[in-house]
């Protein structure tokens, strides 16, 4: 199973680390598009010398790459966080529940009852749960239901 991890940029590092100790505890590969990919701007919002929303930064590749990598993917994992602002995220939760019927599970210890994120993960046969604990438990089992058909 691979699946898309979309975040805020802001959550980017604490991600990260869950991201890559997830993958060789479970097997599942999460395609992160701020680290599994050849972007040289992150190295410089990482050093603090662009800006995560600066101008100079390629927003129709960033965007275009993003979209392929939901195509590749088996679905979308997102950390949703109403203390951390992102409109990217729920861009990506969107295309890929909606627009590509694929399933969508939400992360969010603080949004798990809004009503759009309810819906997505309804008609993409997703789920929503509070923690990552949840999350790996949920997605691990349905990795394997899938595996043994």
């Amino acid at each position: 199973m691979k699946l898309y991890l979309a975040h805020p940029i802001g959550m980017r590092h604490d991600v990260r680390a869950w991201e890559l100790d997830f993958e060789k505890r479970t097997g599942v590969e999460l395609d992160n598009p701020f680290y599994d990919t050849d972007r040289t701007d992150i190295v410089a919002i990482d050093q603090g010398k662009e800006s995560p929303f600066g101008i100079t930064l390629d927003f129709r590749g960033i965007v275009h790459d993003d979209l392929a990598k939901i195509d590749s993917s088996d679905g979308l994992v997102a950390f949703v966080d109403k203390t951390v602002p992102s409109i990217g995220t729920f861009m990506e939760v969107w295309y890929c529940g909606v627009q590509s019927d694929k399933p969508v599970f939400i992360i969010s210890p603080n949004w798990d009852t809004h009503p759009w994120l309810r819906y997505v993960v309804d008609v993409s046969d997703g789920f929503i749960v509070k923690d990552q604990s949840e999350f790996e438990k949920r997605i691990v089992k349905r990795s394997k239901r899938k595996e043994s058909r």
